[in-house]
């Protein structure tokens, strides 16, 4: 058990507790606080409202990490809660752990399609969002809740009516030229221009060149 000494949401460590041992714990607010997921993220954005100074709560611990829930419940560790440090270009750049960064591309922000994702997000806002790689989270609520597509074939079964519609941002494995037909309508974002016409991006990891006509 400890006590909560102070709330500050705009750290990382946003609650500071001090233990019976008369001991002192921070708590991390990306996988300290909650596990990271959907149900919880409204916690995180609204955290002054969950935890008061004076609070008595519960503290585990687990090597040298301190969490207000027990951290065998972390079990989806694809799952993580997102802080926007940057909005630049093409993508976002998030905090998501004491020490790791990842992208978030124009094409994983959101499943809504919209002319200007990027523009709904904003410095310092938490969110949440699964790994899909090494350096890329994707905050799209289908992926987030539903999780990544295994194969090709569930990906086809699960988005085939969207990928007739020209949305190719589903195939996050992998995408190809046989994605692409005749005549076909696509959904993308232009990433780059040129006098002989632009690149654009169909999802994180596969753009086409459109030239002029």
């Amino acid at each position: 058990m400890g006590v909560i000494q102070s709330v500050n949401k705009k750290s990382i460590y946003p609650i500071y507790i001090k233990l019976k041992s008369n001991k002192f714990a921070k708590i991390s607010i990306f996988d300290g606080i909650r596990a990271p997921s959907l149900n919880e993220a409204h916690i995180i954005s609204n955290l002054e409202e969950h935890y008061k100074v004076g609070q008595n709560v519960r503290v585990f611990r687990k090597g040298k990490n301190y969490f207000l829930y027990p951290p065998e419940q972390m079990k989806d560790k694809e799952l993580r809660f997102c802080r926007i440090l940057d909005v630049k270009g093409s993508h976002l750049r998030v905090q998501t752990g004491d020490n790791e960064f990842k992208n978030c591309h124009i094409t994983n922000v959101t499943d809504i399609i919209t002319p200007y994702p990027l523009s709904e997000f904003k410095v310092g806002e938490y969110t949440i969002g699964r790994l899909i790689s090494d350096q890329e989270i994707c905050l799209r609520l289908s992926i987030v809740q539903s999780g990544i597509p295994k194969s090709m074939q569930e990906c086809i079964t699960r988005y085939g009516e969207a990928e007739r519609q020209g949305d190719l941002r589903n195939r996050i494995l992998t995408i190809g030229s046989s994605a692409l037909k005749v005549d076909m309508v696509c959904f993308g974002y232009i990433k780059t221009l040129a006098e002989s016409g632009c690149f654009v991006s169909l999802s994180h990891n596969y753009e086409v060149r459109v030239d002029k006509s």
